[in-house]
């Protein structure tokens, strides 16, 4: 785990836990780093958080009504979404969008997914981000068991997201969550 810190006067330092659990610490110096082991440095530091963007899959970068027939009779489980979590290569890229995740993606600004698919079907996730070209980036997927309403998922992972990373923006197309995260503090722009 890497987390990056900043003093009064300008020093950058990352924090890095290694598996042992020691703790080293890395200064940026203008002539490169060096490491100290143990120990937090000697001055007040605050945590520089990294940049990203995040992306709604469903709706969003990808029109998924080509597996609408798939959507479950009971759709309050998160296990009898299987079948259509990995139909999503039947999807459609929804090009203005693909191209605006592109393009913020060729800034240097990390991009990631938020979506309300089960992690049941991840691989084939990754594949349908491959083939439409967007950029790598982590995807943040709702567990296996997890049949809680997909606000409230979204909400958890965006949370989560947030410790590490300052979202720049979130681009979504359902109002339900764009309401309850804007609501929240994020920057949201619906699609």
């Amino acid at each position: 785990m890497e987390t990056y810190y900043q003093n009064a006067g300008g020093q950058r330092y990352m924090k890095k836990i290694l598996e042992t659990g020691q703790t080293w610490w890395s200064v940026e110096r203008e002539a490169g780093e060096f490491y100290v082991m143990g120990g937090r440095p000697t001055e007040q530091v605050t945590l520089i958080k990294q940049e990203c963007y995040v992306f709604d899959l469903d709706g969003t970068l990808f029109d998924n009504t080509p597996r609408e027939h798939l959507v479950p009779d009971d759709p309050s489980r998160t296990e009898n979404w299987t079948e259509w979590n990995r139909a999503c290569h039947l999807d459609l890229p929804i090009k203005y969008v693909v191209d605006i995740a592109k393009a913020l993606g060729e800034t240097g600004v990390e991009v990631r997914y938020v979506t309300s698919r089960c992690e049941d079907g991840l691989p084939e996730t990754i594949e349908a981000l491959m083939v439409a070209g967007l950029p790598v980036g982590h995807v943040h997927m709702r567990k296996i068991g997890d049949n809680r309403c997909h606000t409230l998922v979204k909400l958890d992972e965006f949370n989560e997201i947030s410790k590490t990373y300052n979202i720049i923006a979130a681009f979504e197309d359902q109002q339900d969550n764009v309401d309850v995260l804007t609501d929240t503090g994020y920057k949201v722009i619906k699609v």
